[in-house]
């Protein structure tokens, strides 16, 4: 929206997806005589229409059909793609809808490092506004449910470590005691003997790996003990001794070691989680990543874009996932675009068959037989700030994407189950109720939401008794609780032939220059405008002024 004077014009914008962002009705009007001696001002402000922008909405649907998105258009595609809002992950300020944008024929995920000095504000787990600004990326997801398939991801990362470039499905559930759900979760996992023979062994072979299984070997405690119904689980050594194939230790393996490996893994259990006072809880939490930058698992603090993680999911406890770190050869992170890939087998035809192969550029890096996904989630990409991939010192850069393409292989395994929370944690576009956003007035006043409509912080109010209201303030970028902080001239000069105007600036807004000879008819003076703000005292030029009087005014936009 363009807001000159009286009258109003719309334009879309793309860098922000379902954001609407006004050149301001912030201005003031010098009259400049012909005798610098005596210049007269006077200021005028503007309120703008009210707008409305439609909210995007949620559904869930498995699909079969081949998926893909080159972000040609002006913006994000919201009929097939939703915006992320939400914290998870540790010391971060989660994911927001201002770091999400498309531009060039490009998806653009911008992450804040901590050198971010910008207004974009993080959010908390519920969402909820958080006065830091540091540590905040920008993330999407499908619409629409997938499971076994390829996923083909054509990236460029950014340069800095200390942000993860992600792509990941997604499905959560979460149940509670007394929740039919916290019993089907119950039952998960187990083995019975006979799931050997299937494993390749013989009768004896199994007889013999099962004692071997349930007993101890030496220091070594038993890798499985009896359940309910005949079944065994693996114990809880093992799920904590035994996350690799390399520290299994058996009294003989029959030339079947990684059969019996991810049949062990894959009888892992959901364990209980919580405690008395907080209630107690079990999550399914089916998933699979390619992320980088990482360190190894030798050398953790050793974060590069030589190194990614490629991980699957079942659950949220230890011995429910399988993360594996690999050198890749070389850093991606050249400023090229690399395609990322895995391929998702959910069928079970022999202990090996379900699977997850990770390719980049075409070649096969890494293939992960445990703890397999069958459920369908949502396919994301994210710029996050987990504490594993190094220290952020950047203040912004993006993961660039070209496209993606999902192929479902629908296979027998597939499987969809609708989520516990499918409807949290996303934007829904929507206009302040007052024409000042919520992390605005919580920045400033503490307070966001309808309990900001009144008081101090309502959109009418003078906070600070600068005779500037708080809408004003918040178009202007200036500080709504200190009078020294307002949007005003500091002066004019003329000299060479050239009329030049101060004002204080904003690095977060642009600026333009207007001349009128009357008051009424106001033009843009030639390269005087959408400069941007230098954060100090700025000044515009006007470097042929004719006529006996020139009246100027200076507009500040959202760029």
């Amino acid at each position: 929206m363009v807001l000159l004077l009286r009258s109003f014009r719309t334009q879309s914008t793309p860098r922000f997806i379902h954001r609407i962002r006004p050149v301001l009705p912030v201005s003031w009007n010098l009259k400049v005589a012909m005798n610098p001696k005596s210049p007269r001002m006077s200021c005028s402000c503007i309120r703008p229409l009210s707008l409305a922008v439609l909210a995007s909405t949620t559904a869930w649907a498995p699909a079969t059909e081949v998926f893909y998105d080159d972000f040609t258009g002006a913006s994000l595609d919201t009929s097939r793609w939703l915006i992320a809002e939400k914290q998870w992950g540790g010391d971060n300020g989660g994911i927001v809808h201002e770091n999400v944008s498309v531009s060039d024929g490009l998806l653009h995920l911008t992450g804040h490092g901590d050198l971010y000095t910008g207004h974009v504000q993080g959010v908390d787990h519920d969402g909820a506004r958080l006065p830091r600004v540091t540590r905040v990326g920008g993330a999407i997801a499908t619409k629409n449910y997938y499971a076994s398939g390829r996923y083909e991801v054509r990236l460029r990362l950014p340069i800095k470590t200390g942000a993860c470039s992600a792509i990941w499905p997604f499905h959560y559930e979460e149940a509670y005691e007394g929740d039919a759900l916290w019993d089907e979760l119950g039952n998960l996992g187990g083995l019975v003997p006979s799931i050997w023979l299937w494993a390749g062994l013989t009768q004896t072979q199994a007889d013999s790996l099962m004692a071997d299984l349930t007993s101890s070997k030496g220091s070594r405690p038993p890798y499985l003990e009896s359940w309910t119904n005949g079944r065994y689980t693996p114990t809880d050594y093992f799920r904590a001794h035994a996350y690799d194939i390399s520290k299994l230790d058996l009294v003989q393996d029959f030339g079947k070691l990684q059969q019996i490996y991810v049949t062990l893994q894959n009888a892992t259990t959901i364990l209980t989680q919580g405690s008395a006072s907080m209630g107690y809880y079990k999550v399914r939490n089916q998933e699979i990543d390619i992320e980088t930058p990482t360190g190894l698992e030798a050398t953790p603090s050793d974060v590069s874009y030589r190194n990614a993680r490629f991980n699957n999911w079942v659950g949220e406890a230890g011995g429910e996932f399988t993360a594996v770190y690999d050198d890749l050869g070389k850093a991606m992170n050249d400023g090229q675009f690399h395609t990322y890939r895995f391929d998702w087998h959910t069928a079970s035809d022999t202990v090996l068959s379900q699977r997850v192969e990770f390719y980049i550029d075409g070649v096969l890096k890494q293939t992960n037989h445990a703890h397999v996904p069958t459920i369908g989630g949502r396919f994301w990409i994210g710029l996050w700030f987990p504490a594993w991939a190094g220290t952020p010192d950047f203040n912004t850069q993006s993961l660039d994407v070209d496209w993606v393409r999902i192929t479902p292989f629908d296979e027998s395994g597939d499987r969809y189950v609708a989520e516990s929370y499918p409807d949290d944690g996303w934007w829904t576009p929507r206009p302040p109720a007052d024409g000042i956003p919520d992390w605005w007035k919580s920045k400033y006043f503490q307070i966001s939401g309808s309990a900001a409509l009144s008081g101090s912080s309502a959109a009418t109010a003078d906070a600070d008794g600068d005779g500037i209201d708080n809408y004003h303030e918040y178009l202007a970028d200036t500080d709504p609780t200190s009078a020294a902080s307002h949007f005003h001239p500091l002066g004019m000069t003329k000299a060479a032939g050239q009329a030049s105007v101060s004002f204080p600036s904003s690095l977060n807004r642009s600026y333009t220059l207007y001349v009128s000879p009357d008051l009424k008819s106001w033009t843009a003076v030639p390269g005087q405008s959408g400069i941007p703000g230098t954060g100090g005292t700025q000044t515009l030029t006007d470097p042929t002024p004719q006529g006996a009087a020139r009246f100027y005014r200076v507009g500040a936009s959202i760029p």
